[in-house]
C-alpha cells in the first residue's frame, strides 16, 4: 500500500466478513457507494468473486483480476475463465496463490494501472 499511496491514490482496503460470497459483496458494495467519485476494484481468488458482486455500483468504472499463473490451490485456467466472464481486465503474474504477499510490488503495478486506466 505504500507504493499506492506515494502515487498519490485514495487508497481503501476492507477486510471482507467472510460470511457469504452474498453477504460479501453487499458489503463492499456499500462501502463502494459510500466513496464520493469513481473506484476501481482489483481481486485475487475469492477477492475477484466478491469484487464481481460489488462491481454493479454505479461509481465502479472497471474490476481487475489477478491471475497467478504458478497458483496451486487454484488452476490459473479458472482464474482466467472467472474474469473473462465477469468481464473484468486480467493481468497474469508468475506466482502462487498468495501473489500479494509474494510480489506486492508487482501486484501495486496492477493497481495503479487499473487506477489510471479506469
Amino acid at each position: 500500500m505504500p507504493e499506492l499511496l506515494a502515487a498519490g491514490l485514495d487508497v481503501r482496503v476492507r477486510a471482507v466478513p467472510n460470511r457469504s460470497l452474498s453477504g460479501d459483496a453487499a458489503y463492499l458494495a456499500s462501502v463502494v457507494r459510500a466513496v464520493d467519485g469513481p473506484v476501481v476494484l482489483v481481486g485475487h481468488s475469492y477477492g475477484s468473486a466478491v469484487i464481481t458482486g460489488a462491481g454493479v455500483e454505479e461509481n465502479v468504472p472497471a474490476l481487475w483480476g489477478v491471475v497467478s499463473t504458478s497458483d496451486r490451490s487454484i488452476n490459473p485456467d479458472v482464474e482466467r475463465f472467472g474474469y473473462q466472464r465477469a468481464g473484468a481486465t486480467s493481468v497474469e503474474i508468475d506466482s502462487s496463490h498468495l501473489v500479494m504477499l509474494s510480489h506486492p510490488v508487482e501486484v501495486a503495478g496492477v493497481i495503479r494501472d487499473a487506477a489510471a486506466a479506469r
